[in-house]
């Protein structure tokens, strides 16, 4: 399960639907997830049963959100998940909210960098923010919980490929030695909903074409998305969506103000939406029509016989 503490961020990466000019629009404006509906959710999600991994994260910066450490905390002493992550641009990770953090009882803790040049860092997140406080935040983060002897949240790194080499090189080269786990991670355009083309806005054309040219990109090529499955958003207004790159919110199967995390996860409209998949019709949906992140996935649910297409969808 993705929980957005907030969609507000800010950066406005040029691959991500924050930069768009309707963005407010279309996701229905600005919003700080309330923790009093939050505390609803997590006695709903507890009613129901465990979840295998609960993420902190959908679009927005989540430490901009005054209340998060709480949230995790909740989640963490009400045993909901197995595991808790939290992914930030670490921007806003302080001293202070380091330590917070590491009594929090977070798992994971992912940091995005966005360049390991400052001209180019502010170009793809169009913001001023220097990289080397960014570094110096991380930095402090790791030396704290060394300091008090934890081996947790494990510090994951990891910057989006930039198409060139030596900047790679240098990411790597910075956040090596302070990360557990230090990775170039691959571009992806989201859902590609209405042919808006993030990749082309980061990378320029001459590099989405490069980039693209990379199969490793879409290793997993399939017709029935999986992630119907096993994947619940729930966005800061109460949206609930099927998908953790449908930022449009085509995907809506319901609003946690009007139902119940299982109501939901076990109604209707997810049960359709699934059938919808199965029986191949994603372009039926104008999220998933040109969507190219079900090809991330190595889980495969194409050419099921209809017996066990039944049993799944119940």
């Amino acid at each position: 399960m993705f929980i957005e503490p907030t969609n507000a961020c800010n950066f406005k990466c040029r691959f991500c639907p924050e930069s768009f000019a309707d963005y407010n629009e279309i996701v229905g404006g600005r919003a700080h997830m309330e923790f009093s509906f939050y505390e609803k959710i997590v006695a709903q999600i507890k009613a129901i049963g465990r979840l295998k991994v609960l993420r902190f994260y959908m679009l927005g910066e989540p430490l901009l959100h005054p209340e998060l450490v709480r949230m995790i905390k909740l989640a963490v002493d009400e045993g909901i998940t197995e595991r808790t992550e939290l992914t930030t641009n670490a921007t806003a990770l302080s001293a202070e909210k380091s330590r917070q953090l590491l009594e929090s009882g977070l798992d994971y803790l992912r940091i995005s960098i966005y360049a390991a040049d400052q001209a180019r860092n502010e170009h793809v997140t169009q913001s001023k923010i220097p990289i080397s406080r960014i570094f110096e935040n991380v930095k402090t983060f790791r030396k704290l919980r060394d300091a008090a002897g934890k081996t947790q949240p494990v510090l994951y790194v990891k910057m989006i490929d930039s198409g060139s080499e030596d900047e790679n090189r240098a990411f790597l080269g910075m956040y090596r030695e302070i990360a557990d786990e230090c990775v170039l991670e691959k571009p992806m355009n989201w859902n590609g909903y209405d042919n808006r083309d993030l990749l082309e806005s980061a990378y320029g054309k001459e590099g989405e074409e490069k980039l693209l040219q990379k199969t490793e990109l879409f290793p997993f090529r399939k017709q029935v998305c999986p992630f119907p499955f096993y994947t619940m958003v729930i966005n800061a207004n109460g949206d609930v969506t099927v998908c953790c790159v449908d930022w449009n919110k085509k995907t809506c199967v319901g609003n946690l103000k009007e139902a119940t995390v299982g109501e939901i996860w076990n109604g209707t409209a997810f049960r359709e939406f699934r059938r919808m998949h199965l029986e191949n019709r994603r372009h039926e949906n104008e999220s998933c029509r040109n969507c190219t992140y079900l090809f991330t996935s190595p889980d495969n649910l194409d050419g099921l016989p209809p017996e066990e297409q039944r049993r799944i969808l119940g």
